[in-house]
């Protein structure tokens, strides 16, 4: 079972709609305002996110099903990348920053 709608402490609502294999695919706010997602039709993970005034954010993965790559509205990225056991290593940030992870 899928929560479909939550009632907040303030008496606002937040309802979600799923499609018929359970993927989230909207969300909409107490004010009406709609998020859109698009799942991966084979793996399910969520490639692309449009928020209600059109900004859309990418996502990429591996065949891993590990974020390799994001994209926000902004146009600016994030890169992962992973070890031969699927260990992230690095990360590179939009402005070029290298987080590297060592194991």
């Amino acid at each position: 079972k899928r929560v479909v709608k939550k009632e907040h402490a303030d008496g606002s609502v937040t309802q979600s709609q799923f499609d018929a294999v359970g993927r989230l695919r909207t969300q909409t706010d107490a004010a009406g305002r709609t998020t859109e997602y698009s799942p991966d039709v084979v793996t399910g993970l969520i490639t692309r996110i449009t928020t209600p005034d059109g900004r859309a954010s990418a996502f990429y993965y591996n065949h891993h099903s590990q974020l390799t790559s994001a994209t926000g509205p902004d146009g600016l990225e994030i890169r992962r990348e992973y070890d031969e056991l699927g260990r992230l290593i690095q990360e590179t940030a939009p402005d070029g920053d290298i987080t590297r992870y060592r194991y």
